[in-house]
């Protein structure tokens, strides 16, 4: 996808799906039936949690989105 193309996740869980799509500038939806996993989604989502991935998507995601000290991208207010 380019930076504003829309991303859904009809599984969203903890929302890492929806965090990456955040950070790299896309629009994003979740679907989430199980109230825990909603719940979770949104709080990791309004409090900019860290997302756990492994070295290499990392990387990528670093490169494609560079963000600064509060974890936002560059360039964005």
């Amino acid at each position: 996808t380019k930076p504003g193309d829309w991303v859904l996740d009809p599984f969203s869980g903890s929302g890492t799906t929806l965090q990456v799509a955040q950070r790299m500038g896309r629009n994003s939806v979740g679907i989430e039936v199980m109230k825990k996993y909603y719940d979770l989604s949104k709080k990791n989502l309004e409090e900019g949690r860290p997302i756990i991935v492994s070295g290499k998507l990392w990387h990528a995601l670093r490169k494609a989105a560079p963000v600064n000290k509060l974890g936002r991208s560059k360039g964005k207010k």
